[in-house]
Order: structure tokens, then sequence, then C-alpha cells
């Protein structure tokens, strides 16, 4: 895909932000090199867990391929940071407590943020997207499952704070809007042996879209 020369150069952290997180709701498994047959898919391959607070909200994505990112409706957060690996497993761990969470969920085409105060989960599954929810203040008092999954994320979220791991997304769009070819210095496991973000979520395929 060809960049227009008369299109923007500057794009926005925050649009970057939306844009990973309305296409990781409708990515498909096969996209992040799981197999299509029905048989075979996992029963959970994804997990986002967002946060919705007075004037934010933070989307965990933890995926089976071993992505881990975190995207702010601000426009911060920071992606590629399963490459480190205590995230990759933290990120693999939040996968596994999910599971349990199932039969609380339900089929959902709601993407949409959620209102202030509330702790969203959404699964990606054989069924397709599903969805739970609960007013943050109530977490304590919440199904096991429900808590499990959201105590997971935070220490998943502590874990990328504590390492350092990931790029932030203002970071790559420059190095996106800066590169030859329009390619984020993300690692890609189709490239790498190391496991990270998955090149269909890349900044620099979301950079190259907005400026076409």
């Amino acid at each position: 895909m060809s960049v227009d020369a008369k299109a923007p150069t500057t794009i926005s952290p925050k649009e970057i932000a939306a844009a990973l997180r309305q296409r990781v709701l409708r990515i498909k498994p096969t996209e992040i090199g799981l197999k299509a047959s029905s048989t075979t898919k996992p029963v959970v391959w994804g997990v986002v867990v967002e946060t919705a607070h007075l004037d934010t909200v933070t989307s965990l994505v933890a995926l089976l391929d071993g992505s881990v990112s975190l995207y702010v409706s601000d426009g911060n957060g920071c992606i590629g940071c399963g490459n480190q690996r205590e995230v990759r497993q933290a990120g693999a761990n939040l996968l596994q407590v999910a599971v349990n969470a199932l039969p609380l969920t339900a089929v959902t085409d709601d993407v949409e943020l959620p209102p202030p105060g509330v702790v969203r989960f959404y699964l990606l599954a054989r069924e397709g997207l599903l969805c739970t929810q609960i007013r943050l203040e109530d977490i304590n008092s919440a199904d096991y499952r429900l808590s499990q999954m959201y105590f997971s994320a935070q220490r998943t979220l502590a874990t990328i704070e504590r390492t350092g791991a990931g790029q932030s997304i203002a970071q790559e769009i420059q190095l996106a809007i800066n590169s030859s070819g329009g390619a984020s210095g993300v690692q890609d496991p189709a490239r790498d042996n190391e496991q990270g973000e998955s090149q269909c979520l890349s900044v620099g395929n979301v950079v190259r879209r907005l400026r076409t």
C-alpha cells in the first residue's frame, strides 16, 4: 500500500491507540498464527481487560501468540511487551484464568469504551467476542472468577511497569513515519523467533492505513 505524499505526517497517539484497540477486538485467530480448525482452536485465545477511569480507559491485551500490550484512550500505552519473558508469562497466566470466567460472559458486538468506574472483560473465544463487566468498586465482592481475572491483569500491568517492557505508542509512531518502508520497529513473530506484537497489530500498519 503506497503512502499519499499529500497525506498528513502527524498522526496522534490517541488515534493509534483507538485503532489498535478496535483491531484487536475484531482480530481472527488465524491472524496471530492459530489454526482455523474449530477442533484445534483454543477455548480462549485472547483477553482484553479494560478499566474505565474518569478521564481515560486502559485496555490490557494478552493474546495466545505471546503478545501483551497496553492501550490507553488518551494515547499513552505500550506495545510489544510480550517480548519480555516475565510479561509474556504473566499474559499466559491471564489467559488461563480467563477460561474459568467463560460461564459469566455472553456474546457481544458492543466494542464501545466502558463508562467510568467500570471494569470490562472481553474474551476472544471459539464462540466469538464474549464480554462481561462489573463496577470497579464491587471487584472485591464479585464472583471470584472475575476478581481473579482482574487481579491477574493487575499483576501483568505491574510486571510491565517493573521490567520496563515494550515500546511506547508515541515512539513507534515516529519510527513508523521515519522508516523508509513505513514499517514499525516492533518485533514481529513472523520475522523473529521471539514472541511479541503480531504484525497485523503493529503501529506501522495502522500508520500506513491512516495516511492513505
